[in-house]
């Protein structure tokens, strides 16, 4: 059997626990885990063209990629708190319904 149900976690009909820790694996699953993987892949960029391409195109370009990069964070971090804004939302709206159902 899986995890047995803590009622203490339960606010009216949802878990508010439960939430937060969706919210919380989500954001490690798409914004740190896909930042990190990005900022891999650059540095991996990096050090194959390190070994035949010098001067200052080279530098150019691994600021630019490097800038491109932290750029895509900043979209991606952006786009995370818009998601979690609409799941904070949706939550709140849950809640509203389970109250409406218990007053009637």
């Amino acid at each position: 059997m899986k995890d047995k149900l803590d009622l203490s976690a339960l606010d009216i009909g949802i878990s508010s626990t439960g939430m937060a820790q969706y919210r919380e694996d989500l954001r490690a699953s798409l914004l740190v885990s896909t930042t990190d993987k990005l900022n891999e892949e650059v540095e991996n960029i990096l050090s194959v063209i390190d070994s035949g391409w010098q001067g200052v195109s080279r530098d150019r370009f691994e600021r630019q990629l490097r800038n491109m990069c932290e750029l895509m964070g900043e979209d991606l971090r952006k786009e995370y708190d818009d998601l979690e804004a609409r799941l904070t939302e949706l939550e709140s709206f849950y809640y509203e319904q389970d109250l409406k159902l218990i007053e009637e």
